[in-house]
Order: structure tokens, then sequence, then C-alpha cells
């Protein structure tokens, strides 16, 4: 019984040390090598665990995208009124350095590459964007019950348009050409012209 929680244990390192690396150095400096390197181990100790480094990037991707989803709705079961629950969602899925959600939007844009040619990240791609749409979906229902939003279009519509801005965006922010305090904005003017509301960040970006 011990062994199989410890060889779990074992994949949670593993996976953790390539998320590191990602995040830190980027694709070209998380080769089996790197990863064995960073943990003090021979690349045959990874190799046990992932026979397949797509395998182990897919872990990792499923892992990132597993923790985002938890803290964007933790963020938004934080906050009180269906204007301030939309915002918070907003605010998070812009990446900010130092913030929660930085390293783990750097690290689906180093993977992303990846899963473009890899049918073993379908699956989670498809859930962490089902997910997604889904909060964003609820959100909307809520302030449209509540009389304070007044979609232009279908929910789902106005979900999906929201998402495929911040996915556009976000790039530009870990890039440094656009602030996050300006690409929290244009998200905030986006998201209230598609439901007819005004939606201001808070001076302190609500982080």
């Amino acid at each position: 019984m011990a062994r199989p929680r410890k060889q779990e244990q074992r994949r949670g390192e593993i996976v953790a040390a390539t998320a590191r690396l990602l995040v830190d150095r980027g694709m070209a400096a998380a080769r089996l090598t790197d990863i064995a390197k960073e943990m003090g181990v021979t690349p045959a100790s990874i190799s046990y665990y992932y026979p397949d480094l797509i395998d182990l990037y897919a872990a990792a991707y499923e892992t990132a995208t597993t923790e985002y989803t938890e803290l964007r709705r933790a963020r938004v079961e934080e906050s009180v009124g269906a204007r301030e629950r939309l915002l918070a969602c907003l605010q998070l899925g812009i990446p900010e350095r130092g913030s929660e959600s930085f390293d783990a939007t750097l690290l689906l844009m180093e993977l992303s590459a990846v899963g473009t040619r890899e049918p073993r990240f379908g699956v989670a791609e498809a859930e962490f964007a089902r997910v997604q749409l889904e909060l964003l979906e609820q959100l909307i229902a809520e302030g449209q019950a509540a009389g304070e939003f007044r979609p232009r279009f279908p929910a789902a519509h106005t979900a999906r348009m929201l998402l495929s801005a911040e996915d556009g965006i976000a790039p530009s922010v870990i890039l440094e050409l656009t602030s996050s305090e300006e690409a929290v904005r244009m998200m905030s003017e986006l998201a209230g012209l598609l439901l007819d509301c005004e939606l201001a960040p808070r001076e302190d970006g609500g982080r």
C-alpha cells in the first residue's frame, strides 16, 4: 500500500520540478537531463516514471490548469455581488508579476506550443476551456438575474468573447508590452460594453 503512494508523490515532485524549469528558463531548459539535474537524480530515474517526456509535459499542463481553475473559483467566491465576482474573475485572468496567476500563465504559454502538436494535451485543454467558460457564463447569468447585467448577446457567446480576449492579451502582459493595470482596464471595459454595465476595476487591482 505504501509503494503506490510513494510513486504518486514522486510523480508530483517530478511534475513540480518540470514546472519550475519551464517557468524559470523555458522549454529549451526543461529537457530530460535538465529535469534530472534539477532534482539531483539520473535521467533514468525520471524516465522510470515518465518514459515519454511529452507525457510529463502533459501532466504538468493538467496540474497547472487544475490549480489555476481552483484558484479562480476561490477568488470569485471571496467576492460579494455580481459585478465584484465577475471583476475578480477577470482580474485573475490577467497575469501580474509576483501574483499567483503569473507563473501559471507563463507555464501554460510554454506548454501550449507543444500542446498544439500533441493530442495528449487535448483532453486537458478542452476541460480547461470548458470550466472557464462555465464559470464566466454562471457569473453573467447571476448578474442578469440580479438586474445588474443586460447582456447584448447570449451568455455563452459573451463568455467566449471574454475568454478569447483574455487569451489574446495575457501574452502581451507577460512580454511586458501591456501593463497588468491597462489589461485589467481593457477587460473591464469590454465586459462593461458586452453586459451594458459599469465594471470599473478597484484601485488596488483586487489582488
